[in-house]
Formats: structure tokens, sequence, C-alpha cells
């Protein structure tokens, strides 16, 4: 099985895919944001990708993550600015969405790759509306057991065409994870199980669990990226530099 992206076929055991995670490491400066999309270029990576969520959407006020949710919110205007950017230099764009305003906003505005993330293999409400756009999804794991990965592939399924276009991510959400936790063995059954691609998000604080993963066939590979790992945020301590 294989996930097309423009012109290529991208399955087990192709060419690495890289995709740099910016996340909120933009810190709320468009320019910044410019720059880390062409640093994503510059180092060698194949997509640039973005979060997308509105704090109201996930807490009440009185929630103690509401403050820290919504500092670090993307510009809802911003999205297709930045995507008509990246893909100007020839990078592909990817967003993750964490709820259906946030979801219908990027496809209006001509995303082609959603990621959803960890926390959000259970939201099938979220799920549901993401397969109905018959996008390529990059579905994480690292909140899942088998039966919530199962139930959220057979939502995706129920689609005709969407299950030829995901991609099985495998991550522990830890952040920074240490290497023994990792447990990239657990690719080698998401391969027997499911016949679809399979990733991998890498929130190691360096490249050998990537450089390994790429041995059990791992072709896509997620990667936080950061101008300075010493700045203000809640990304940039795991984060590689260029």
């Amino acid at each position: 099985m294989y996930i097309k992206i423009k012109n290529n076929n991208i399955g087990n055991f192709s060419k690495p895919y890289v995709i740099a995670e910016i996340g909120s490491n933009f810190n709320q400066s468009f320019d910044t944001a410019k720059k880390l999309i062409n640093i994503a270029k510059k180092v060698g990576a194949n997509a640039a990708k973005f979060q997308l969520f509105d704090a109201n959407e996930l807490y009440t006020k009185s929630h103690p993550l509401f403050k820290a949710f919504k500092k670090n919110e993307l510009n809802k205007n911003w999205v297709k600015k930045l995507l008509k950017y990246t893909e100007s230099i020839n990078l592909d764009f990817f967003l993750s969405v964490f709820d259906i305003k946030s979801a219908e906003l990027a496809y209006r505005a001509g995303v082609k790759h959603f990621k959803i993330a960890s926390s959000e293999v259970t939201n099938l409400k979220l799920i549901h509306c993401l397969a109905s756009f018959e996008k390529n999804i990059y579905l994480s794991t690292g909140m899942s057991d088998y039966f919530e990965i199962e139930k959220a592939l057979h939502i995706i399924s129920s689609r005709k065409k969407s299950i030829s276009k995901v991609v099985i991510m495998h991550c522990s959400s830890l952040y920074p994870c240490f290497d023994k936790d990792v447990n990239l063995n657990v690719i080698d059954e998401y391969k027997k199980r499911y016949d679809l691609p399979v990733g991998f998000s890498d929130h190691t604080l360096g490249n050998m669990a990537s450089i390994l993963a790429v041995s059990k066939g791992v072709s896509f590979f997620e990667k936080h990226i950061t101008l300075d790992k010493k700045s203000e945020g809640p990304d940039h301590f795991y984060a590689l530099e260029p």
C-alpha cells in the first residue's frame, strides 16, 4: 500500500519523506513562521507543518490549560497565506487540526494533508469530518490502543477512497521521548495489522531513533524544528535547530 503525494507513490521502504513540524515555534510571528518554512526547505525537508486549534473549542476559560493554548493559537487568517507560501517554494503544507471548525476552515483554504494528533484519535466526530474531505490523513497513535486505532480506521474506510490515503504515525506522546521509551518494535506490528504506510513522529532529542526506523521500512518522519531551543514556549526545548 502507498499514499500519493503529487506524482509520487510513497509506501513502506520508500525514500524517507520528512515533515518539519513548526507547531507553535513561530512565536506568534508571521515572519518567524516564514523563516521556519524556509529553514525546512534549506535542510531538505519535504513538508512544513503547523497546528490549528481554537482554545475555546478545547477548554472552558476556567480550565488551567486554556491560557496556554490561547497564547499559542495559529492565526486562522494566516492558514491560506502560509499554505501558498509553503507551496511556492515547492514544499508540501501539513496541518494538525483539533476541532471541526478548524478542519473545515483548513479544507476551504486548500489544505491537502491533515494530521490527527494522538489526543484526537477518539474524537470520532472530527475523524468523520476529515474522512469526508478525502484528503491525505496521518493518524498519530501515541495515546491509543489497537481498538481505538481500528475504530478510527473503520470510520475513515467508510469513505470509499479515504482508506488508501492514510499513514499510521507511530509515536510516544512524551516530550521529549527518551530512547528507552521509543518502542520501535510496534512498527512491525502495525505493518502486520494494517496494509498501510507507517510513519514515525520522533520526539527524541536526536536522530538515532529515526535512522533505526528506516530499517523497519518507515518512510514518513515528523520532527519538531525551531530557530532557538532556548526560546520561550512549550515545544522549543526538544525541537531540532537547523
